[in-house]
């Protein structure tokens, strides 16, 4: 017997915590939170969470791989249609490396480099001088995984990770 080959469905399901479920025209929202609670232990179980968006959708934080794996492959959810997605932001994190000798290398190059140690998106951050944009050798880091590592191999280099905490956004009127 050959080994089975992981499906997207598996690899999603390794990283994935937060998940949102949706029906079409926001009818989730409208059903019984009785009939949908049971609907949901008949999916996969009965989820760490599950909150209610304005949307009319929900969102659920699963405690298993197996869990969410069932949770993904579902297709409908008291005779509704259901789309699973997961959650943009909720289940990545963010650090920040700062390393002059990246300075060179590209964004794409970075994380063709960083892809292997669960990097899923790089960014470096720019200083504006005038009317020029000059890159910086910080580079914001996302990676697959909700915990940021404590350091990250660039090549030969072993760069120590600091948690990103972005700027407050401002509203500029006070």
């Amino acid at each position: 017997m050959g080994s089975l080959k992981p499906t997207d469905t598996d690899t999603v399901s390794e990283c994935a915590r937060f998940l949102i479920l949706t029906v079409p025209n926001g009818e989730l929202g409208n059903m019984s939170p009785f009939a949908v609670e049971k609907a949901l232990k008949g999916i996969g179980g009965s989820p760490k969470s599950v909150k209610k968006l304005r949307s009319g959708d929900l969102m659920i934080e699963t405690t298993s791989v197996i869990q969410t794996k069932s949770f993904s492959i579902a297709k409908s959810i008291l005779n509704k249609p259901l789309s699973v997605t997961i959650h943009r932001t909720l289940n990545s994190c963010r650090g920040v490396i700062s390393e002059p000798q990246l300075l060179r290398d590209t964004e794409s190059e970075i994380l063709t480099g960083l892809s292997s140690q669960g990097v899923i998106a790089v960014r470096r951050i720019r200083i504006r001088r005038g009317r020029d944009l000059i890159p910086t050798k910080h580079i914001i880091l996302t990676f697959n995984p909700t915990k940021v590592p404590t350091n990250i191999k660039a090549g030969y280099l072993n760069c120590k990770i600091k948690v990103y905490i972005p700027s407050p956004i401002r509203c500029f009127n006070c």
